[in-house]
């Protein structure tokens, strides 16, 4: 849980990680997407999933200054593995700013 800043609006936020490991060099957020049809590239995995990962990070830099955040989904009807690019997340998080 957390609060969101967006364009000086606050929002509470609540989800849950389905896995986060703290490595040395950086933190690795896993969200596993079941019974979904999986998404051939990254530009098809929904908005919804892409917007939920950004947010996640956004909330968890503060906590973990100077290490990388990858944000990783696995759809586990194939369980094909995306790791999320920062071009991807930015764009997610901009999306949800105007929302």
């Amino acid at each position: 849980m957390g609060t969101l800043t967006l364009e000086d609006r606050r929002y509470a936020v609540s989800g849950r990680i389905d896995r986060l490991a703290i490595l040395a060099d950086r933190v690795v957020i896993l969200d596993y997407k079941t019974n979904r049809v999986p998404p051939a590239s990254e530009e098809a995995i929904p908005f919804a999933h892409r917007a939920q990962l950004a947010i996640y990070r956004e909330f968890l830099a503060p906590l973990y200054p100077g290490k990388r955040i990858d944000c990783m989904l696995v759809y586990t009807e194939n369980a094909s593995l995306f790791t999320l690019s920062e071009k991807a997340l930015g764009l997610a998080l901009a999306a949800v700013k105007t929302k």
